[in-house]
Formats: structure tokens, sequence, C-alpha cells
């Protein structure tokens, strides 16, 4: 029995239930079926969610927990990279042939199936595919990814033509490698709601009446059809089951946590206030317009100074008066760190101060209202330890912030609290945790609606789902009720394919230029 597995990145039941009548398929899948809210890892992030998926472990497990990492002792802040880290991907426990299609993250995976390499998995622009003359055959349009700067139109057409592509080249896949597993990745979606959810979404503050308020009903539209065609390929019934890292909702107001931290005199920043207000000025105008656009208006003795005073995340080392600050955000979905002695390099914070710190800051932020609405900005914050456990706690942050409807934090470092989401675009939509599970298939129940399933869950119910035994080292636990197979769930120290896996991370260490 054949099982695909078809990633929908960012794909949210707030979309799917409000058009169901229009995405016949996967309303056909969800009727004779299983599904569920799938929650999502914090924060809810591809970085961070798509590798809890693939592995069935807690973020503590593999070392990743935003898009960017740091070293603590160096103040040395840095883009993940899968490379680097000892994932236990679940396929790994496999030993037959699969297929892996651009799984965000995914560098390498040695199969006698398939593997293209995913999104945010690269050094370079070489698309590494296994078999390599499967490069040849990626369509155009494939890895279309956009471009904040373009049109509208410019971009919609580039969602459409990828989910177009991914159809193409998926089909072909399916009809030309014969595995028992597939696994296929679609992320147009999870872009086109970050750019055109106040078009569609009419409560929003910067909701209009546009031609481009059914752009992601259209694109669901399209992805549904796409998964019509690629699931008539198979040849006999398959096990299919459709997921999302994370959900999707409105952005109202960002809500910049250093500016807070500023604020509050829990950090302060090396270069002066002129500096801050260039530094938003910058980090605004880059939204719409290309630097280089603002490098030919500005005469060079003002780029100087405005370089001089416009720390980046990159450079948050050299923004941070560390001597003074007791706390920190970074990241592209921000939480906080504190500056403590020992682990950072210019730590503040002693270890008996730790947990009060902790607190304080804690009651601080959830007792934090929005001075235009008086809506309360946090939901929860989570002590790091709540949420992780594994060998690599002590890079995760120290607080995550979880956010009300409406908001979404920023790491920018800068002096202004609170911006309001005026336009449309960009990033007028925003991940959540609650996420998608829809599953269909000679092995799988119907079922009413199961409330949550974790994502952590998904790669111990495929392994059992294709009769495996789960290994120890997985934290999720196998969604029994989405399945038929009648068999309990056995857990076992069995170990990977260790051939294949050795020969991955030689692979990975290669092109790191490590070895």
């Amino acid at each position: 029995m054949k099982t695909a597995i078809i990633g929908l990145d960012g794909a949210t039941y707030r979309v799917i239930d409000e058009y169901r009548d229009e995405l016949p398929t996967l309303s056909r899948l969800i009727d004779g079926g299983y599904h569920s809210v799938l929650n999502s890892t914090q924060p809810p992030t591809t970085s961070v969610a798509w590798p809890s998926f693939a592995t069935g472990q807690n973020p503590a497990k593999y070392g990743m927990f935003d898009f960017m990492g740091r070293f603590p002792d160096e103040l040395n802040f840095y883009i993940n990279d899968a490379r680097k880290k000892g994932f236990d991907f679940f396929w790994e426990y496999i030993d037959e042939p699969i297929g892996l299609a651009s799984i965000p993250l995914i560098p390498y995976h040695s199969s006698d199936g398939f593997f293209i390499q995913g999104s945010l998995a690269r050094i370079n622009q070489d698309q590494i595919t296994q078999p390599p003359a499967l490069k040849d055959a990626i369509p155009d349009y494939y890895d279309y990814r956009i471009n904040w700067r373009d049109d509208n139109e410019e971009i919609l057409d580039g969602v459409m033509k990828r989910i177009a592509a991914r159809e193409e080249f998926f089909k072909y896949l399916i009809n030309e490698c014969d595995v028992p597993l597939y696994f296929l990745m679609f992320n147009a979606i999870d872009h086109i709601q970050h750019h055109f959810w106040a078009f569609m979404d009419g409560s929003h503050p910067a909701h209009t009446d546009s031609q481009y308020n059914t752009a992601i009903r259209d694109a669901y539209k399209r992805f549904d059809e796409a998964l019509e065609n690629i699931l008539a390929c198979f040849d006999e019934p398959v096990n299919v089951l459709v997921a999302s890292d994370h959900g999707f909702k409105p952005c109202h107001t960002e809500v910049n946590i250093n500016a807070l931290l500023n604020e509050w005199d829990y950090l302060e920043y090396e270069f002066q206030t002129s500096g801050a207000m260039l530094a938003e000025a910058y980090n605004r105008l880059t939204k719409y317009i290309s630097p280089e656009t603002i490098a030919s208006l500005l005469p060079d003795s003002a780029q100087s100074a405005a370089k001089s005073r416009m720390p980046k995340n990159d450079r948050i080392s050299d923004a941070i008066d560390w001597s003074r600050s007791k706390a920190y955000s970074f990241g592209v979905m921000p939480n906080v760190y504190l500056n403590l002695m020992g682990r950072e390099k210019f730590g503040q914070v002693s270890q008996a101060a730790y947990d009060g710190l902790c607190d304080e800051l804690a009651k601080m932020f959830l007792d934090l209202e929005d001075p235009k609405t008086g809506d309360q900005v946090f939901k929860r914050v989570h002590r790091r330890d709540e949420l992780y456990q594994g060998p690599y706690i002590e890079q995760a942050p120290d607080l995550v912030l979880e956010t009300n409807e409406g908001f979404y934090c920023s790491g920018n470092l800068g002096t202004t609290v609170f911006e309001r989401k005026t336009s449309p675009t960009p990033n007028s939509g925003v991940h959540e945790q609650a996420g998608i599970l829809i599953a269909n298939g000679p092995d799988i129940a119907n079922v009413e609606c199961r409330e949550t399933d974790g994502i952590a869950d998904v790669a111990p119910s495929i392994l059992h789902l294709l009769g495996y035994s789960i290994p120890e080292s997985i934290d999720g636990t196998v969604i029994t009720e989405m399945e038929t197979t009648g068999r309990e769930p056995v857990s076992s120290d069995r170990q990977k394919a260790e051939k294949r896996h050795v020969q991955d991370r030689v692979l990975a260490l290669k092109q790191l230029g490590m070895i």
C-alpha cells in the first residue's frame, strides 16, 4: 500500500472552511476520512515546525528555535543551517526506497527512490537531486519565490505558475519512480497568505475592495485541482495525508520586542536614538523600495552616516550595549533571551536572579495592552522548560511569547513599540499554531474531526501506518484514531539505516567545506 504525504506550508482551516464548496478534493478527503487541527511548534515557523514534523521530536532535540541561531558566548548570530544539525528524520528508519521532494531545510537524503533538495537547505544556487539527472526535469517556476517588491500581478502570477510547476513535476515523479512513500511539498500558499491576507479578510483594518480579494481563495482552488490530478496518477488506492507546518491569522499590529525591553529599561542600545530612528526608517523603506534604489537617491555621505547607525539582526551584537542590558530579542519570530552570566559573552544577570527576572518579564508581557484598543497583546508567556526537553535546550529562548489575535512580534532594532498595518501588503497575514491534518485512504479511519493533534505526532503515525516500530528518540505519539490497521504501536531502540545516515552527513559536511 502506497502512502503520499502532501505538505501544504501554512495551510489553515480558516480558509478551507470558508471555501469548502469550492475545494472538492480537500472536501472529499475530509468527508471520507480523518482530519484534525495540527498544533505546531512554538514558535510556529517553518524552520522549527517542519523539522518537528519530520523527526517527531521537540526543537530541543534538533536545535532549531528560529530561522536564526546564536552562539551566546561569542555574541555570534547566524542563519540556521540544517547541515550542522544531527536530525533523526523518520524516513531514516524506513528500509525501503522513498521519495522526498522539496521538504524545507532537508539538505540530503541518499535514497534508492528520489530526492529533491528543499528550500532553506542550499548554500549556493545548485539544486541537489538524487538521482542527479532529475535536476534536468525540474520545470521553470518550480522554485519561484515571492519578491515582495514586485507588483501584485507579478506575485500572483508567479504563485500560480509555481503551483502548476510542482503539479507537473510531482506527476512526473509518481509516474517515473515507484516507491512506497512519497513526501511532496507545496509552499506557495504560505507566501500568498503573507501578502494578500488583508485583501481576503473583510475585518482587517487594511482591507480594501480590490481585484485581489479572491487571490488566496484562488490559490487554494488551484492547489485543490493540482492535488486531484496528482492523486489520479496512482493506479491503486493510496493512503494520503495533507498537512501544514502551521496555520495563518491576521496581523493588525506588529509589536517590537526590543523596543519594549528598551522602554522597560531591560535593554540599552549602543547607538543613539537618532540611529534607532534611521534604522526604523530604513527597515520600513526596504519593504517597498529596494536597497539599491535607496542608495541611488542618497548621497554617499548620508549613506555612510546611516549605515553606521543602522544595525540589523546579523549585527545585533554591535547594536546593543551589553553592559547595560538584561534581556534582548532577535530572529524572524523573536522571543526573549536573558543576558545571563556564564552563558552570554557580557552577561549581566546572575543565575540567582534568573527565575525572578523571568517571572518579572512574563508578568509585564501578559499585562501589556494595546494603547489604541485596550486589547491584551499576549495570550501566554512560556518558560523554555515548559516547551522543550533535549540536549539543545541551552540554545532555546528563555521566554517564548504567544500573541493574541491580530498581533505579531518583530525583533527590529528600533524604539517604536507598535507598528500598525495600514496597507494590505506585506505581512498582513502571519503564522499561528493551528495547522491542518487531513488523511484519507484504505487504512485511514472515517471519523468526526478530532480537536487537536501535535505536529510531532505525525512522524510516529506514518511509521506505524507503514508497519514499523517507533524509535525511542521520538517524542510524538501515534494517532491511533486515524488508522484502521488494528496494530498496537510498538516502541523500540531500533537504529537508523546507518549507511544511509553516514552518507547524508558526509555530503552535508562536504557542501559546507568542512571536509
